[in-house]
């Protein structure tokens, strides 16, 4: 093999290693939203990726988005049986209006969900000293259904979600169970 084409091989590896999301952090804190939360293990870190299109989207649209916090995929390929994915996002609770804050959190979870259908009523859950709304979707492309829980609650004058997506009901319920690890900063 020529020099040139060592060279230009090496090179196009290297891009698609850098290419590859870093591992999500071991522990996600926002201290304007005062929590910790420690993410499932496996997953990828596409914060930066997902907000990049959200904003050019918005660019786009001349919509206001959400907020998106923390964005982490177990995988590129979403067709794959492990695939699975956690992400966090909020929204000022006053872009809702003068709805209820039952309504409004489960309006939020609907708009997270990005057209899933609901599969369950919300049901309400207590995380330390969290409150939640906890909404159940699915949404089915080709052979692949994937199934979606959104815990949502008010924090500091934001709908803040917790969105938790895998291709089977084990997975789902695996990976959500990382709620537990979520922590209250304040008084810290």
């Amino acid at each position: 093999m020529s020099f040139l084409l060592q060279a230009l091989l090496a090179l196009a590896l290297q891009g698609a290693v850098d290419r590859t999301p870093p591992p999500a952090p071991v522990l996600f804190t926002d201290r304007t939203l005062m929590i910790s939360f420690k993410p499932p293990d496996g997953l990828r870190d596409v914060t930066a990726y997902e907000k990049a299109a959200i904003q050019s989207k918005a660019a786009a649209t001349g919509r206001a988005t959400m907020n998106l916090l923390l964005a982490l995929r177990s995988g590129p390929d979403d067709t794959l049986p492990e695939w699975n994915s956690v992400s966090i996002e909020s929204i000022p609770r006053e872009r809702l209006g003068n709805i209820s804050e039952r309504a409004a959190c489960q309006t939020f979870a609907r708009w997270v969900a990005a057209g899933g259908i609901e599969t369950a009523e919300s049901s309400d859950a207590q995380i330390g000293r969290f409150h939640f709304s906890v909404s159940f979707f699915q949404v089915k492309e080709g052979p692949v259904t994937r199934r979606a829980a959104v815990y949502t609650t008010i924090r500091k004058g934001q709908l803040l979600s917790f969105a938790f997506s895998a291709n089977s009901a084990e997975l789902l319920d695996r990976i959500r169970d990382s709620m537990r690890s979520l922590v209250s900063l304040e008084g810290q």
